[in-house]
């Protein structure tokens, strides 16, 4: 990355910023051929499999100003990282709108680097891509222009004596998913940094996103925050929009709830006598993995959201669990079944039947479950079924054991028939 903008802050001028470094040439070729005969000309060598041939000419376009030459450069071959930022910001100076917004998300927009992100650069390069092309055309690039023009306002941060500082590891903040974001969280709240500073909240969130959206959302908050003199809590899932990102909140999410019911139980326990607390350990712990279980293989979630979902799952259901083995001890819940066992099995049998003969049929999606891994649920669902029953009897001795095990199979028919709707 360090490469990438000793390249890209030469070729905007930035040549205060950075050691000196050897930039391409711009000198006009020798060639008698203009840029657009030259490309044309790359691109029938390249078609043909010429492709060394090929890039020679791109190399000759680019340097007699030509932002297709530059730009065709880093698209058709394997460039290192700093030819490849070179010729994108040589091509969007030229007003190559493509080009231009790669560039703007290496320096802001995707950055996910206190060292190298530079709106200020960023912003420059983009201004210069207007003035030689007025009819420019970058996604929603009005929305862009006032990020940038707000990202590049605060001025001041000096990244190394940040990182000095604080003994920051920077490898392992750009490996850590949203590591960056992480120390605006903390900033926001004080910590390690001290009083929360509304401008290293921003600066922080500046450098540290790595979707467009999810970053120009959070730069507008931080930005009127800092404008404002107002230390708000920054929190990263506000501004989720990727999968990816739901998958990071929900980690995070199920980590917090797992704390909460950690507690939970641990003061329910304290409630029952001493006999009881083996049932409740072995009751919660087959019906965790029966959840997960039937989150992950049986309930179908899939696309980009798959992990968040499944994780919101798990927490709902255990909670729901809990809260139904509670309401049953203080007798506010009283489980029953309207037919007896008997009828009850046969319902789930012949559900669990169809269920498998509608996932075994070839034309299912893919993110519906396979028969194998209905059945391994299905699996885990008995011991669940029985060490549930065996504590809800145990918390209310009036209980009918039969009836608790219909009441429970009726539970299983109603989800499996949600696999054939």
């Amino acid at each position: 990355m360090k490469n990438l903008l000793l390249a890209l802050c030469l070729s905007l001028g930035f040549a205060s910023l950075v050691p000196a470094f050897p930039a391409l040439s711009q000198t006009p070729s020798a060639s008698n051929f203009p840029a657009l005969e030259l490309l044309e000309q790359a691109d029938a060598l390249y078609e043909d499999g010429d492709r060394e041939g090929a890039k020679l000419l791109y190399l000759q376009a680019a340097k007699l100003g030509s932002a297709d030459g530059h730009f065709e450069l880093t698209y058709k071959y394997i460039l290192s990282d700093e030819e490849r930022l070179y010729h994108l910001s040589e091509a969007a100076k030229l007003g190559h709108s493509e080009a231009l917004s790669y560039v703007l998300d290496a320096l802001v927009f995707r950055a996910d680097s206190l060292r190298w992100a530079n709106p200020q650069a960023a912003l420059e390069l983009f201004y210069q891509a207007q003035q030689v092309n007025p009819a420019l055309e970058l996604y929603d690039g009005e929305a862009k222009l006032r990020v940038l023009q707000m990202a590049a306002e605060p001025r001041g941060f000096d990244p190394e004596a940040f990182i000095t500082r604080y003994k920051l590891d920077e490898a392992a903040l750009e490996d850590d998913f949203y590591g960056i974001w992480q120390l605006a969280e903390e900033a926001s709240r004080g910590g390690r940094f001290g009083k929360p500073d509304p401008e290293l909240v921003l600066n922080l969130v500046i450098r540290g996103g790595s979707v467009p959206a999810e970053t120009s959302a959070a730069i507008s908050d931080a930005y009127a925050n800092w404008k404002a003199g107002q230390a708000e809590p920054f929190n990263i899932c506000d501004y989720v929009t990727s999968g990816s990102g739901m998958g990071f909140c929900a980690a995070r999410s199920k980590q917090q709830d797992s704390q909460t019911r950690d507690n939970q139980l641990i003061q329910f326990k304290a409630t029952l006598a001493p006999e009881l607390h083996p049932l409740l350990e072995q009751a919660y712990a087959d019906a965790s993995s029966f959840i997960e279980a039937k989150a992950a293989d049986e309930e179908g979630h899939g696309g980009t959201g798959r992990a968040a979902w499944i994780l919101n799952s798990e927490m709902e259901q255990k909670n729901a669990w809990i809260t139904m083995v509670k309401q049953v001890q203080s007798r506010k819940l009283i489980p029953s079944s309207p037919h007896d066992l008997a009828t009850a099995d046969r319902a789930l049998n012949n559900s669990y039947k169809d269920a498998t003969a509608f996932l075994a049929r070839p034309d299912q999606p893919d993110y519906l479950p396979s028969p194998d891994e209905l059945r391994a649920v299905q699996r885990l669902w008995l011991p669940y079924r029985d060490s549930t029953t065996r504590l809800l009897q145990a918390l209310n001795p009036a209980l009918d054991q039969q009836s608790l095990l219909g009441w429970m199979s009726n539970s299983r028919t109603a989800q499996l028939k949600l696999l054939l709707q």
